[in-house]
């Protein structure tokens, strides 16, 4: 009976290799300078560690178009600044949305702006949601950038002073987190507060580093989306079945939840604030208050002068918090690392 289970698997590795290098060799993406096409084990290890640096690996070793491949196939790595320029803003019609990897995206970061797959949807719902990033918008959020910035630096001498090593991606990643907090929905995330209070507390240079790297969030919110950042997927979470019951993926898929419930309180109980401050300012009409981008997002009106639903402004939420505050602070920490 084992020999026969043997004998299966090994006919299934055989029909599954076979199939990978048939769709290899009729593939576009052969011509594609990368890695050997039956490296789908080790490369998609690769991928899932981060301390292997494998994109950047690719791009330096291959140049601005790369390919590798995964369990789930070819993939095809645009490092190029002109080359994504054309792919993401361009000419993004012309480049397929693999349906499967956009639905498990929303599925973490809501059903916003980031995973639309239909252009004419995106092209829409972009022109009403750009209303909120105007100039005259963001501008006012100055203020919070520059405090937020100063508060990171401060943290960073005393680490210094103290000899304390710094995680700067983590700690950038507490700051873009604290900024739109404030900024997107008037919330006090204090995640940079706990990362110096967990080091003002500890005395072990060592205790005080961990201590850090587990700290960057406050309340239940901060709390969940660190488990996301930091409880990466792992090849076995995209086995079929299998992957949805292992460790990391329940930590996330809770994490996940909520987020999402979280996010639905936050916007109900604004939807209510400003009801309420829409009867205030029609008794007086010289009230002014600072808004944050949920407040406009919330009296955003689309071509037909109708408000957005309740969940697609929760969908959106939930990109600008997740998608909006992690890419902030890659961007900012490479900025810091390259010469």
């Amino acid at each position: 009976m084992a020999l026969l289970g043997v004998i299966t698997l090994l006919s299934l590795l055989v029909v599954y290799v076979s199939l990978r290098v048939f769709r290899y060799m009729r593939s576009p993406t052969r011509d594609i300078p990368g890695t050997h096409p039956l490296s789908f084990i080790t490369d998609t290890s690769k991928v899932f560690n981060p301390e292997m640096n494998f994109h950047l690996e690719l791009a330096k070793k291959y140049g601005g178009v790369s390919r590798y491949s995964t369990i789930l196939g070819e993939r095809v790595l645009v490092s190029d600044p002109s080359l994504v320029k054309q792919v993401l803003q361009m000419e993004p019609h012309i480049y397929g949305k693999r349906l499967f990897i956009y639905r498990i995206l929303a599925s973490v970061i809501g059903d916003g702006l980031v995973t639309i797959v239909d252009p004419e949807v995106h092209k829409s719902l972009r022109g009403v949601i750009g209303q909120a990033f105007t100039y005259s918008n963001l501008k006012l959020y100055f203020p919070i950038f520059n405090h937020m910035g100063v508060e990171l630096v401060n943290l960073w001498k005393k680490s210094a002073l103290d000899g304390i090593p710094v995680d700067v991606l983590g700690d950038v990643n507490a700051c873009t987190l604290d900024i739109i907090g404030r900024t997107a929905f008037g919330e006090n995330f204090a995640s940079l507060a706990r990362l110096s209070s967990s080091s003002n507390n500890d005395n072990n240079g060592e205790q005080q580093s961990s201590h850090r790297a587990a700290a960057g969030g406050g309340g239940i919110l901060s709390d969940a989306i660190q488990t996301l950042i930091h409880e990466s997927a792992s090849p076995i979470d995209l086995l079929p079945f299998i992957g949805a019951y292992s460790p990391t993926a329940i930590k996330r898929r809770k994490a996940t939840n909520i987020i999402s419930q979280e996010m639905k309180r936050i916007v109900i109980e604004k939807k209510d604030k400003i009801g309420v401050m829409r009867v205030e300012e029609e008794e007086d009409d010289d009230d002014v208050r600072e808004k944050d981008l949920l407040d406009i997002l919330i009296q955003l009106r689309d071509e037909n002068d109708e408000e957005l639903s309740l969940e697609s402004i929760i969908n959106q939420s939930k990109t600008f918090l997740l998608a909006g505050h992690e890419t902030t602070s890659v961007a900012i920490s490479w900025s810091l690392y390259l010469p």
